[in-house]
């Protein structure tokens, strides 16, 4: 069951004894029952949840770099890549957050959803909280 969060672009969730999160109603609407999203690691840590297009999009952002050359960008190409796992939206709109994922973004029992431009981020509330704190605060 979704909570209303502080904004229209986001929704707390209950997560259940199986892993799995029902994506919000109203952060689905892009998404159709039955279709392979791409789940990855994000920075924050958070979760990043991308249909194909967005997927492909983004990794394509990555192709010219020079595989001989260390650098940030092959980095975070390394985190996107190596955490990536496809998940099927089941029947109910939900999808099941595998732990190595949950375990980078520090989300056991609640996920924050936030739906951005391109990307949804799901988010442990208390660590984002923590975060726009912060911020807030200087």
């Amino acid at each position: 069951m979704a909570k209303k969060s502080k904004g229209r672009n986001s929704r707390i969730v209950t997560i259940d004894a199986k892993g799995r999160v029902m994506i919000p109603a109203q952060l689905r609407r892009r998404f159709r029952f039955g279709e392979v999203v791409h789940l990855t690691a994000g920075s924050g840590p958070c979760i990043l949840l991308l249909d194909k297009e967005q997927w492909n999009k983004l990794i394509k952002s990555y192709s010219e770099l020079d595989p001989l050359v260390e650098s940030d960008e092959r980095n975070k190409l390394r985190m996107l890549e190596g955490y990536m796992e496809e998940v099927e939206i089941d029947q109910q709109g939900r999808i099941l957050l595998p732990g190595h994922l949950t375990d980078y973004a520090r989300i056991s029992n609640r996920a924050l959803f936030i739906r951005l431009s391109a990307w949804i981020e799901i988010w442990n509330p208390d660590l984002l909280n923590k975060k726009i704190s912060r911020i807030n605060n200087g």
